[in-house]
């Protein structure tokens, strides 16, 4: 098989042809998925290239970095040590990429003499080469099988309020281990949506609802009594609540018909200081219902009494965690099959507990409360000698699959070194981490969550 393969989005055809053509006219062996042949199985082909490519070049640009397909494959690529992205325009990268070094095309327009060019090369063949000697005398580098990347999709998706991602997921995976729920998942979504068509042919009376909360609020503040009125939207407003159907706003949107009916305010102050400001509408909703809370709080009642020229203060907002936050194995619990210093020569690390032999389910947690649910790089620190990959699970997801498969040297306490699985997002409250191997474990000694925002 190819030893290069190209994941990008199918908008990014032209760019995506451009990189594979002059990555080829290198003397690196590249497929991309025109390279399928009449009759070939179009999953199963693909999904045997990512398997056995040595490297992944992913091509993130604004589309593919919203791709759940092309996150999936980025994936992918670095929990095996094969990912090479490069950025072929300006865009944010996935959370879960930001501390990936990554290469800058968005000027490059095929020049293979470009500087910019020459180095992502450089990257490609260095990858390249690390693959080739980590796989040895065998000469096959570590690679996921079809399950390990069908369960990557699916952790991606299962969560989606989105039909369609469920029916890409039928047509890659028609007889997969998730075919079932995904088509529990879009009979329930398309259910829910019929059921709601005949709010939405009904526009008029939605602005007059957000209108009628935005005037009370008003009146509050002046001291005046205001007739309500139904309100048809100007053209400025229909604009403006156009804007607000962009993909910018739909992740806001999901998360406001999660909570409109909450009454706590801090939920609200967070919401509105994540929406986009270009979603004006939806921003005014959430506004008008925080006052709404915030007026029915019994201490913000006492102060609207007494100054009702006063604008309403917001209420304090919980803050982020802005240090690295750190557990020790001795810290850990909900140990399964593992135990501290047992079978090895650190005592202050987990490994099996005795016999110490290979067993089913080897687990540890972490258990922690947030202030604020936010995103975290997750080091582990660990000894090993042979490779032993973990997954790990937040909260009951699985978030990282197979990582840590790095060899530290050896088995002894001088031989722990700080690794980087990846990133994961905690929520608000108590949250567990989970690291899980069916398998002897790694000895694994601390774990680290360094805020990334």
């Amino acid at each position: 098989m190819a030893e290069i393969f190209v994941s990008y989005k199918s908008e990014d055809r032209a760019k995506a042809r451009l990189v594979a053509d002059s990555l080829a006219a290198e003397g690196l062996d590249v497929w991309w998925d025109p390279a399928l042949q009449a009759g070939e199985d179009y999953q199963e082909t693909i999904d045997r290239n990512l398997r056995e490519a040595l490297v992944v070049v992913v091509l993130w640009s604004q589309k593919s970095a919203k791709s759940r397909w092309v996150r999936s494959e980025a994936t992918v690529g670095d929990n095996f040590g094969a990912l090479a992205p490069v950025k072929i325009e300006p865009c944010d990268l996935p959370t879960a990429f930001l501390l990936v070094q990554t290469a800058d095309l968005t000027q490059w327009s095929g020049d293979r003499d470009d500087p910019a060019w020459r180095e992502f090369v450089g990257d490609v063949v260095a990858k390249r080469t690390k693959r080739l000697s980590a796989a040895g005398a065998s000469g096959r580098a570590s690679a996921p099988d079809a399950e390990a990347i069908e369960g990557i999709f699916w952790q991606s998706i299962k969560d989606s309020t989105d039909v369609a991602d469920f029916r890409s997921y039928q047509r890659r995976y028609p007889h997969g281990h998730f075919a079932e729920i995904a088509a529990n998942r879009i009979a329930t979504l398309e259910s829910a949506r019929r059921s709601v068509k005949p709010a939405e042919a009904s526009p008029r009376s939605n602005h007059s609802i957000l209108l009628g909360l935005m005037v009370a609020v008003l009146a509050v503040g002046v001291g005046a009594a205001v007739w309500l009125h139904p309100w048809a939207p100007s053209a400025s407003s229909q604009t403006r609540e156009h804007s607000d159907t962009s993909d910018a706003c739909e992740p806001a949107r999901r998360d406001w018909e999660a909570i409109r009916d909450t009454t706590n305010s801090d939920v609200l102050n967070e919401l509105l200081r994540e929406t986009p400001e270009a979603c004006a509408v939806l921003r005014a909703e959430v506004r008008a219902r925080l006052n709404e809370v915030v007026r029915a709080s019994p201490a913000q009642t006492q102060r609207t009494s007494t100054r009702r020229d006063t604008p309403l203060p917001a209420p304090p907002v919980p803050q982020r965690r802005t240090q690295p936050l750190v557990v020790e194995a001795s810290g850990f619990v909900g140990l399964v099959h593992t135990a501290l210093g047992e079978c090895m020569n650190d005592q202050n690390a987990l490994a099996n507990a005795r016999p110490c032999g290979a067993v089913p389910e080897n687990a540890a947690e972490i258990r922690f409360s947030e202030p604020v649910g936010q995103t975290y790089r997750l080091d582990v620190r660990y000894a090993a000698e042979q490779s032993r990959p973990i997954s790990i699970y937040v909260n009951g997801s699985l978030a990282l699959a197979n990582v840590l498969g790095q060899t530290t040297g050896g088995w002894e306490a001088y031989n722990q070194q700080w690794v980087t699985a990846g990133a994961i997002t905690t929520r608000e409250g108590a949250n567990t981490i989970r690291l899980y191997r069916n398998d002897v474990f790694p000895h694994i000694s601390a774990i680290r969550l360094t805020p990334l925002n």
